[in-house]
């Protein structure tokens, strides 16, 4: 008699077609998805970012595929997954072809069938460009703040200046209006009296204008 198999082709057609859709969402995204073993070595790798091949990773540390000290923060946010034994979300820098490179690192804990930790599942997301663009956006913001108290240092130059040019002239006009009435009192002619007080009426006035454009 036949056995009957047809739930089983479906759900190895449901498989496959899930498998496609998540190949075809991780190939419209810069992030790697990968395992590896408790000693951090790739056992699969899917969607490998920065020009290497799965080929170039499997049974390899990433100080073993990239420089160890470019590798070094990458390798240590494995090893603080693994320590935990719970899923991890971090930031890492990998400083590579003379520039960092930026990821988001999703870490999850691999359990055998005795629940001991046998490796790691884990995502990386380049988030370089979003990266330099916040920098860059940090860079103009420090240059407006350098921009406005540059300006607000001109203008409290500005206006200490124009204090300074006001009290001179302040300073020796109220000089000159102490003297002009000492002068009266020494001098007691008509006609030098007046003459002094046409000037001590401009003095004043004039003190008045410099004082009201302070």
């Amino acid at each position: 008699y036949g056995l009957d198999i047809t739930d089983r082709r479906w759900a190895e057609a449901a498989l496959r077609e899930s498998q496609d859709r998540f190949r075809v969402a991780l190939s419209a995204v810069p992030i790697f998805v990968y395992t590896c073993d408790r000693d951090l070595r790739y056992t699969w790798a899917y969607n490998v970012l920065r020009g290497f091949r799965a080929e170039d990773v499997l049974g390899k540390r990433d100080d073993e595929i990239i420089p160890p000290e470019a590798a070094a923060e990458l390798v240590a946010a494995k090893q603080r997954a693994l320590q935990a034994g719970q899923g991890l979300v971090q930031e890492v820098c990998v400083p590579l072809g003379g520039e960092e490179t930026f990821y988001i690192l999703t870490s999850d804990p691999i359990r055998d069938a005795q629940g001991e930790i046998s490796g790691l599942t884990c995502s990386a997301i380049d988030i370089t460009g979003y990266r330099r663009l916040e920098i860059e956006r940090q860079e103009q913001a420090i240059q407006i703040e350098v921009q406005r108290r540059l300006l607000d240092q001109r203008e409290q130059d500005r206006y200490a200046m124009a204090r300074n040019l006001h009290d001179g002239p302040i300073q020796t006009l109220s000089s000159t209006m102490f003297q002009l009435h000492m002068i009266g009192e020494v001098f007691t002619d008509p006609d030098l009296q007046t003459e002094l007080r046409k000037i001590g009426v401009d003095i004043r006035n004039t003190i008045h204008d410099l004082t009201q454009e302070m």
